[in-house]
């Protein structure tokens, strides 16, 4: 049932118009939030596809002097890390054609002041989200003690999305129209 629901929503993802538009609203609307203000750590997803862009807030954070971390996925089966970048150019590219932090970079650190953006495909009024299936950021998630937010297009909510028992919500969802916190 995920798998062809993940199949139309990536063509459904793929066929908005004005998505650097959008996205660039949801970056701006990110950025401007007491979320991205109080945190001294950010974990970011290389944007890559349809998917909303990160590429702004990565370089307003290291403006900021914010710490900025990427994942590196390490095997097939759903494991990651996340390691800390100095600038861009630290990303090279890595598992599926994603970019990732290079060898020489060091391993997050988890503080209390961390804030993981989450990928997905589309997102519910819940706080769910329908990812690529592979379960990265689930298994992260579970074990993450910080706040989570997604970044989606408005038109990629939905009311319901089909759940398990391991999908973790996120804190946070913010879109080009609204922004919904969750419990």
């Amino acid at each position: 049932m995920k798998k062809a629901l993940r199949k139309e929503l990536r063509e459904k993802r793929a066929s908005l118009e004005n998505k650097e538009a959008l996205s660039l609203i949801i970056q701006q609307s990110f950025l401007n939030s007491e979320l991205y203000n109080s945190a001294q750590t950010l974990l970011l997803y290389s944007s890559t596809g349809s998917e909303v862009s990160t590429d702004l807030i990565c370089r307003r954070a290291l403006e900021d002097k914010k710490k900025v971390a990427f994942p590196l996925c390490l095997d097939g089966g759903g494991k990651m890390k996340f390691f800390y970048i100095k600038d861009e150019n630290d990303l090279v590219e890595g598992m599926y054609g994603i970019k990732a932090p290079a060898d020489y970079c060091s391993e997050y650190v988890s503080d209390e002041n961390s804030l993981c953006v989450v990928p997905g495909l589309a997102f519910d009024k819940s706080g769910y989200r329908i990812g690529y299936g592979k379960g990265y950021y689930d298994r992260f998630l579970s074990a993450f003690d910080g706040v989570s937010v997604g970044l989606c297009f408005a038109s990629m909510v939905a009311d319901r999305l089909p759940t398990d028992a391991y999908d973790k919500k996120v804190s946070c969802l913010i879109t080009d129209k609204k922004t919904y916190k969750f419990q």
